[in-house]
């Protein structure tokens, strides 16, 4: 799904935070706002924002949201250097006795470790987590219940496993049809659609910036290229791409999609 749906333009992720749609009075208070500016914040995928916990995103001693959040990477890479990591942990051993002497067998791959990232909440982002937090705090002290650090921030009524990919989904494509953005293919929009708008916006900014530090001229081809390759490295840092073939597809905008990459940071959505 993620390779084929695509990015928001400007207006249309607009709608789509706004009040009729995600920023709506329902969703705030079920968290599902508080769950997309938080993944479109930090350009994680979904399934990296759904296992957070109330310790992740907010700092019990200064009572406010945490502006650095750190996330459990899912993917820890693809192409080469991924088949050349599978490969080293599936060495193949020599049976000593046995029928199968002889014969190669495959030694158990070593359990891989978590890759952690860390990426920051916008102000927008901060002031979801605040406006959710007070919510379901007083909501679990009508029920007799206390908010907890452990406790997932995305979680349904009283219970404390996390939301369901499903769940979200659901609510994504909710969202979509109602504000009439879907175009006969489900795929359009997806969960994966913030991920690949904040990969384009911020890509976008990046080379905005590497052109007027560097006072490049429009002409100087070689210039621009340095700003592309620049963008884009600075880029992967954010999104946690480790070849630039498997971020190639977050930069690639459908033929029928109007928009134009531009120099719009987050804040641009909200003016």
């Amino acid at each position: 799904m993620g390779r084929t749906c695509q990015s928001m333009n400007v207006e249309t992720l607009r709608r789509f935070l706004g009040p009729e749609g995600m920023g709506s009075e329902e969703h705030r208070r079920r968290g599902d706002y508080c769950l997309v500016m938080v993944q479109f914040s930090l350009g994680a995928r979904i399934g990296e924002v759904i296992p957070l916990t109330w310790h992740d995103v907010w700092d019990f001693k200064s009572h406010k949201a945490r502006e650095r959040v750190t996330r459990i990477k899912l993917k820890t890479g693809c192409g080469k250097a991924n088949k050349a990591n599978k490969a080293k942990k599936a060495k193949k051993v020599k049976s000593g006795k046995g029928r199968g002497r002889g014969k190669k067998s495959v030694a158990p791959a070593a359990p891989q470790k978590p890759v952690k990232i860390t990426g920051s909440l916008t102000s927008e982002a901060q002031d979801a987590v605040t406006e959710y937090f007070h919510y379901r705090r007083d909501y679990l002290k009508k029920h007799g219940r206390r908010l907890l650090g452990r406790h997932y921030v995305f979680c349904r009524a009283t219970r404390t496993e996390p939301s369901s990919y499903i769940y979200v989904w659901g609510v994504y494509k909710r969202v979509i049809e109602e504000l009439g953005l879907d175009t006969g293919n489900r795929f359009t929009y997806s969960t994966h659609s913030m991920r690949k708008t904040f990969a384009q916006m911020w890509e976008a900014a990046f080379f905005n910036a590497y052109i007027r530090r560097e006072n490049v001229a429009a002409d100087n081809m070689a210039g621009i290229k340095l700003a592309m390759r620049y963008a884009k490295r600075m880029t992967m840092k954010l999104t946690g791409h480790k070849t630039e073939s498997a971020y190639e597809a977050y930069t690639e905008r459908p033929a029928d999609d109007p928009c134009e990459m531009r120099p719009a940071v987050l804040d641009e959505v909200f003016k």
